[in-house]
């Protein structure tokens, strides 16, 4: 069975960040923290055969963790859950803003594969 994850997980990114000869400091809208949480249940024992790449992020401006547990054999937990941490970045930095938006992106363009 493949799960398409794509959009389940609406943390706040801009789509569209220019890094490239970037001159001026990185604002985000607001300090905070986002969290998802699922807990898909089936009728059946299920085995994970794949999951999500990136376990955790941590950089100067956030901090991203996804984690894919199965607490039950009938019972997949799917969490995720990102940070701000910083009200600014500067412009030498955008790259840790472009690698935890791009994680959060590859996020939404996931798949889990499972075996019944």
């Amino acid at each position: 069975i493949a799960i398409d994850l794509g959009g389940w997980f609406n943390h706040i990114i801009y789509e569209n960040l220019e890094t490239t000869n970037r001159q001026l400091d990185f604002y985000p809208d607001f300090v905070g923290q986002d969290t998802y949480r699922y807990y898909l249940k089936f009728d059946k024992p299920v085995t994970l055969l794949k999951g999500i790449e990136l376990s955790e992020l941590n950089n100067a401006f956030g901090k991203l963790s996804i984690k894919i547990t199965q607490p039950q054999p009938d019972g997949i937990l799917i969490e995720s859950y990102f940070v701000t941490i910083s009200e600014m970045i500067t412009a030498d930095k955008i790259a840790d803003v472009a690698a935890v938006y791009a994680a959060i992106s590859n996020l939404n363009k996931a798949k889990l594969l499972l075996k019944l």
